[in-house]
């Protein structure tokens, strides 16, 4: 089967689109002269057009696909006007699919990558090898991006700001940056009350894209394991140090080519992938464990 008009519909956060892009830049190849759609949060150039939830409307699709496994995503690509539609789906939501697999999850022990990818390879039956990513870098300059938000608080490193005082102290030559969105502004009354005085306020300020250029030129990133980890480590090609607590790094850390990941050992409880803490061994103490001097130590790597 080749159908001309393929619908996919991606991931709900930035960092999972960009876990899928193997997925992506492989489906343009097997399906080279299909018309592609994607609806999601961002815009990649292997697809035709591309919409967020909001925009999108209803029309006919030979094929749909969904990288989601939810019973939302299901019948959200049932209600689109795909006329097959496969994917990954929950137990619930397999009513709404021609044909599907349930998702694996971290217990397969496979990068989120190759799980987004394992779906096409179900779909075309043809053996695929994980794409080397290639970012568009430029020459790098005294620029330190650091991005102390996460999609949830559960997963923000809290000694950013002390981070902020050793970076000005250590570097200065190189100009500080702060990156997020308009709901992390917290951060800087935070950033004030430990005297950091050096640093750009950029947060609720740039675009994805602007996000992806200001990697691309920056020395080093510190991000905690969100969607500007992804963006910059992946599509910007910077020197990315990633703070992991709940997060497994096995599982989704980024696929960029110097990505610095940081855990803190021994923490029973960890990783849990979870969205709240029960907090059996102290709240959020897989993050509280790491300390400013491990970040420093990766830093120093990243920069050298």
């Amino acid at each position: 089967m080749h159908p001309h008009r393929i619908l996919v519909r991606g991931p709900n956060w930035i960092g999972d689109n960009i876990m899928a892009l193997p997925f992506y830049q492989k489906l343009r190849e097997v399906y080279s002269s299909s018309h592609l759609t994607l609806v999601g949060p961002m815009k990649f150039p292997e697809f035709d057009s591309c919409f967020s939830l909001d925009e999108f409307h209803t029309s006919f699709f030979h094929l749909g696909i969904s990288l989601p496994a939810s019973f939302r995503a299901a019948l959200w690509l049932f209600q689109s006007g795909a006329r097959q539609r496969v994917g990954y789906a929950e137990v619930a939501a397999r009513i709404f699919y021609d044909d599907s697999l349930a998702w694996p999850g971290r217990s397969s022990g496979k990068h989120k990558s190759e799980i987004y990818l394992d779906l096409l390879r179900w779909m075309s039956g043809f053996s695929m090898k994980l794409p080397t990513i290639e970012a568009n870098r430029t020459r790098a300059e005294k620029l330190i991006l650091l991005a102390p938000g996460a999609s949830i608080p559960l997963r923000e490193w809290p000694y950013f700001p002390e981070l902020a005082v050793e970076l000005e102290a250590r570097y200065p030559d190189h100009a500080l940056v702060l990156l997020g969105t308009d709901e992390e502004k917290k951060w800087l009354s935070l950033f004030s009350r430990h005297g950091v005085k050096r640093i750009e306020d950029r947060l609720g300020k740039t675009s994805l894209e602007e996000v992806t250029s200001l990697s691309r030129r920056a020395a080093a990133v510190v991000t905690n394991d969100s969607g500007i980890a992804h963006l910059s480590s992946t599509l910007g090609g910077a020197p990315t140090i990633v703070l992991f607590g709940p997060g497994d790094p096995h599982y989704i850390q980024p696929l960029g080519p110097k990505v610095f990941p940081v855990w803190a050992e021994g923490v029973p409880c960890r990783p849990c992938e979870s969205a709240t803490c029960r907090a059996p061994y102290g709240y959020q103490r897989c993050l509280k464990e790491i300390s400013v001097r491990q970040v420093l130590e990766r830093l120093t790597e990243a920069l050298t």
